[in-house]
């Protein structure tokens, strides 16, 4: 366990190392983010060379915060992706068709004759799929109590 923390610190450190350079090749090729300069002039009282200073870590910072952003944009991305992917699996199984077409979810039925409902969200699909399932069992329900009550009076009958 210590020595996983001791990689773990080390990786760490090296990391640290490249974000350092990528702000000193920044900073040599004048590339310089201005609300990050603003700050570290602001909070140098114009010392340029404190605020140069306090910039390369503000920067570094900055691109740490980019990255988890970043991260964690992708991994709600995936979980979007992943939901659509399940609900059009879901709808398949009752013969709609998901699509998604600017921002918005439209569930289509049939080709020839097209039933077409629009969402503005996933949850909507979701409301909309176990509209489905409700109304099919209902259905189903009726059809076998129908054919119970055609039995009993065919075999009542008899």
């Amino acid at each position: 366990m210590f020595k996983k923390q001791k990689l773990n610190a080390a990786a760490e450190r090296l990391r640290e190392e490249k974000l350092y350079e990528q702000v000193s090749n920044e900073v040599s090729q004048g590339i310089i983010k201005s609300g990050l300069w603003a700050k570290a002039l602001a909070e140098n009282e114009s010392d340029e060379a404190k605020a140069k200073a306090m910039y390369i870590h503000l920067r570094v910072q900055s691109i740490i915060d980019e990255s988890v952003i970043n991260q964690e944009v992708t991994e709600e991305y995936e979980k979007i992706r992943q939901e659509e992917k399940r609900l059009q699996s879901k709808l398949r199984s009752r013969g709609y068709k998901l699509l998604k077409e600017n921002d918005e979810f439209i569930a289509k039925r049939g080709s020839i004759f097209v039933k077409k409902k629009h969402f503005k969200s996933l949850d909507e699909v979701e409301k909309f799929y176990e509209e489905l399932v409700s109304e099919q069992s209902g259905c189903a329900l009726i059809f076998f109590i129908s054919l119970i009550v055609i039995v009993l009076m065919v075999f009542g009958a008899s």
